[in-house]
């Protein structure tokens, strides 16, 4: 099987490089590891599977409630707010987000960047889905999601979904993007409240660009960022999650208070 593996991607797993990632024909990722650091060989396979929900199939699924859905209508068609998506591991954040892009108008161009090709909109017409590289131990043929959100910039995409915001450069090029144009585009983010996403966001965009003020910083991303929603698990008694839920929802207003940033609360009802 590893061999098959290796020969399908033309990669190399040996003793000097004991572990390979690679993405399958079904886009599925595998790990495999072998010895002389683990004990024995072991064969991981991700199968990733982004179930396409309507914003009223999660209604019923008790996701988020009706008035929300009037709110999220709003602010993704006709506002065309860029909004972040948070949430913890396993919350629903890909599939709540895919859910959301099936909002958006057929006829609009959008770029999808993602590591895995796990968000589709199989229904719009202009859809463009880019999708990172990890490098191989023979050759650094690496591409990264800051180089695929610049590439993006020469599309004429009308809004951009990044998948997952989750390393320095990637946070900052995204808030350079948004900074262009671009409205109504969203992302997700590990995050263990919406106000605490914002501040994520800015940490990782400060540890790319140190020298950078922190005013400077939090101005952009006020300008940049108009919505989070986060979402959260419900368990039962025995801790197996029962829903997955919209906890919480802020809007980022475009003006510090203080110094800070400046957060409203949306109605969840």
């Amino acid at each position: 099987i590893i061999d098959r593996i290796k020969a399908f991607r033309g990669k190399t797993i040996d003793s000097v490089t004991p572990f390979l990632d690679v993405d399958l024909y079904d886009g599925s990722r595998c790990h495999i590891i072998i010895p002389p650091i683990a004990d024995k060989i072991y064969i991981s396979i991700r199968v990733f599977n982004c179930p396409e929900f309507t914003i009223e199939d999660l209604v019923e699924r008790g996701t988020i409630t009706a008035f929300q859905v009037d709110f999220l209508r709003w602010a993704v068609v006709e506002e065309k707010m860029n909004i972040l998506v948070a949430g913890a591991m396993g919350s629903g954040k890909t599939v709540f987000i895919n859910t959301l892009a099936r909002l958006i108008g057929k006829n609009e161009k959008i770029n999808i960047i993602q590591d895995v090709p796990e968000i589709t909109l199989k229904n719009h017409k202009w859809v463009r889905i880019l999708t990172t590289r990890a490098k191989s131990r023979e050759v650094d043929n690496r591409v990264t999601q800051e180089e695929l959100l610049i590439q993006s910039l020469r599309m004429r995409a009308d809004r951009i979904i990044l998948g997952e915001v989750r390393d320095p450069l990637a946070s900052y090029q995204l808030l350079q993007v948004l900074n262009t144009g671009h409205k109504g585009s969203f992302s997700t983010i590990h995050a263990d409240s919406a106000r605490d996403a914002i501040y994520r966001l800015e940490s990782l965009a400060t540890e790319y660009r140190p020298n950078l003020n922190q005013l400077s910083i939090r101005n952009l991303i006020s300008r940049v960022i108009n919505l989070v929603i986060y979402l959260g698990m419900e368990t039962d008694e025995d801790n197996n999650v029962v829903r997955r839920k919209v906890m919480e929802m802020i809007r980022v207003k475009n003006k510090l208070n203080g110094g800070d940033f400046l957060f409203e609360g949306v109605e969840m009802v």
